[in-house]
């Protein structure tokens, strides 16, 4: 049981370090490459909590973020939108401007309240922000959020769904195994147990709620779907019956508005959460809440 909470000097604290290319890699870098860099770790406490919660060994965080191939990608200056894998696959890195740093920092004591009461929570997880600066060069500020997609259950196909159905389609392009869909490419309904679906929509609620009170409008939910087996009738090799789930959390700021359009529309929630079919296929259902500031 956690006693300490994460205070307003633990949001303003910072750590610097001096970091640098590895020797073996600073001799294919092309000459006059800059080979130093400026580490700054933001809330480095409180970050460091989160990570003891989920049972993230802070080392091998740091090992999976700060290394040769994280410093190669990481691109100087840029902003918006730009997502990273760390080298392990574990962690997703999202290149963020400078305010956006400091909305997560400002919602972080409530956030981290907030997952460690609900651990069921579908909200993803932030396990750290910082920023990096070529010496002489520009600072880039980024978050590192827990990989969703990386499972030990394959995901035949993954929604990001808000709720919306202008430009909300993926369909268009060539769609790949690990092409992330829309809203209006979820062309079939399933049918969840009473019980999983009453526990989905109550968290789902709970997170919203978090959100709206830390003024984060924009978020979506990330639902992923295994089949475990095939049986006539499926779509696209989809059963329309999900008899199982698990649910994970993330955070990227568009997820909850399509929940709280499902949980308070009685026609969105009979289409999204029920069938008239029941197909005997087993399947598996992730779901995960992420939001961005």
């Amino acid at each position: 049981m956690f006693t300490r909470e994460i205070g307003a000097k633990d949001v303003k604290a910072t750590e610097k370090n001096r970091i640098r290319y590895s020797s073996k890699h600073i001799k294919h870098l092309p000459p006059g490459t800059i080979t130093d860099f400026e580490w700054k770790d933001y809330c480095p406490l409180g970050f460091r909590l989160i990570q003891e919660l989920e049972d993230i060994n802070h080392d091998e965080y740091i090992k999976s973020i700060c290394n040769d191939e994280t410093l190669r990608k990481l691109p100087s200056g840029k902003v918006g939108n730009m997502f990273l894998l760390s080298k392990d696959d574990r962690f997703i890195i999202k290149i963020l401007r400078k305010s956006e740093i400091k909305v997560i920092l400002e919602m972080l004591p409530g956030y981290f309240r907030h997952i460690h009461k609900y651990r069921s929570t579908l909200l993803s997880k932030n396990y750290g922000a910082h920023s990096v600066k070529p010496i002489g060069g520009v600072k880039t500020y980024f978050v590192v959020m827990s990989n969703i997609l990386q499972s030990d259950v394959f995901m035949n196909k993954v929604y990001d769904l808000k709720g919306s159905s202008q430009g909300r389609t993926n369909k268009k392009i060539k769609v790949r195994d690990k092409t992330i869909l829309k809203d209006i490419d979820l062309d079939f309904c399933f049918y969840l147990d009473s019980l999983a679906r009453h526990r989905l929509i109550k968290q789902t609620k709970l997170d919203c709620e978090l959100l709206e009170d830390e003024g984060i409008m924009d978020y979506s939910l990330m639902l992923g779907l295994q089949v475990k087996g095939s049986c006539q009738g499926s779509i696209d090799g989809l059963s329309p019956v999900y008899d199982s789930f698990t649910s994970r959390g993330s955070a990227d700021s568009n997820s909850s508005k399509f929940m709280k359009t499902a949980s308070n529309s009685p026609d969105r929630s009979s289409t999204m959460y029920s069938c008239k079919t029941t197909l005997s296929s087993s399947t598996c259902l992730v779901t995960t809440l992420s939001f961005s500031t």
